[in-house]
């Protein structure tokens, strides 16, 4: 029941996606999927800060 997200990484340089592994099922991975969105928009707010 449910769908499931799996993310990846552009190399737009190198034109290559790197995907992850690990696969997440919602609603079961709810909580390790908010930790990794809030991980990503963290990382990207990281980003603009030193940039």
């Amino acid at each position: 029941m449910g769908d499931v997200w799996r993310f990846g990484k552009l190399d737009s340089i190198g034109k290559v996606i790197v995907q992850d592994i690990n696969l997440f099922k919602i609603p079961d991975d709810l909580e390790s999927l908010a930790s990794v969105l809030v991980g990503i928009l963290e990382g990207v707010d990281e980003e603009k800060k030193s940039g």
